[in-house]
């Protein structure tokens, strides 16, 4: 009985120190604190009403997300955002949160353009047959979908369908970044509904190159998805969570013949 009352009492204090760390975290970025450093510890305390132990477990997580340093005579400073962490999945999550949402996301397209076109290629070739019939059955829940929408089914297939792809690679690197994919786009894949049928329409033929064993036309698909979100209209779909009119920035071009594959 007394380990678990003392389980529970850690349990309480970790996500203390979290909710603390998140919480100066997004004072950093909203640019609160005056002269780029943090109060005193003491003052801290009195901020979130909490003990030292919990300030400083909390400060801990910040410096290891490349937030904040200590330096000696000077106290807590803010570093600048040039050496922010943004490989940490948790950090995404926490600016995604925030107006700097919309260059995050500017910023993970630029990572996605580089990773996703090779590794749909790499899985065009490299899923076993078994992982294939799994896409299939993947696949005909996201059709279901774009006509009988359920949020958390759509969801799930939607991050399962990329996740498959990044593993498929057999890239490590690539595979290491999903848990950065799953930051950026979980918290912007609410309440998407008029999204659904757009996106579905928007991975048929990366879906349908991948299950024929066609790596170049999956890596055609891929960039040709990645374009359009480029664009910004899917984009803006997704970061309004599609509760208002996307914003036209014009209709997308289709002058890419000179880019598809040879089949």
């Amino acid at each position: 009985m007394n380990n678990e009352v003392h389980q529970d009492t850690n349990l309480h204090e970790n996500l203390k120190y979290e909710q603390v760390a998140k919480a100066i975290a997004h004072k950093i970025f909203n640019k609160e604190f005056e002269n780029n450093a943090l109060p005193k510890e003491s003052e801290m305390q009195e901020i979130f009403e909490v003990g030292r132990s919990i300030i400083r477990d909390a400060m801990k997580i910040l410096k290891s997300k490349g937030l904040i340093i200590t330096k000696t005579k000077v106290g807590t400073v803010i570093c600048p955002m040039r050496n922010w962490d943004y490989l940490d999945s948790q950090l995404l999550e926490w600016l995604m949160e925030t107006r700097m949402r919309k260059e995050v996301f500017d910023y993970f397209l630029g990572l996605r353009k580089l990773i996703e076109p090779k590794a749909s290629s790499l899985s065009a070739i490299l899923l076993s047959d078994e992982q294939i019939e799994e896409l299939k059955s993947m696949w005909n829940t996201m059709e279901e979908m774009a006509v009988n929408f359920h949020n958390e089914t759509w969801v799930a297939c939607y991050m399962k369908f990329h996740e498959m792809i990044y593993k498929g690679s057999k890239n490590l690197l690539f595979v290491a970044s999903i848990d950065i994919y799953k930051a950026v786009w979980l918290s912007r894949l609410a309440n998407v509904s008029s999204y659904c049928e757009v996106c579905y329409k928007r991975h048929k033929d990366l879906y349908q190159a991948i299950i024929d064993r066609n790596p170049r036309r999956a890596k055609y698909a891929s960039i040709m998805y990645l374009k359009h979100l480029e664009h910004g209209r899917e984009t803006h779909r997704v970061l309004s969570n599609a509760n208002k009119p996307p914003y036209d920035h014009g209709q997308p071009s289709h002058d890419h013949d000179h880019d598809k594959p040879m089949e």
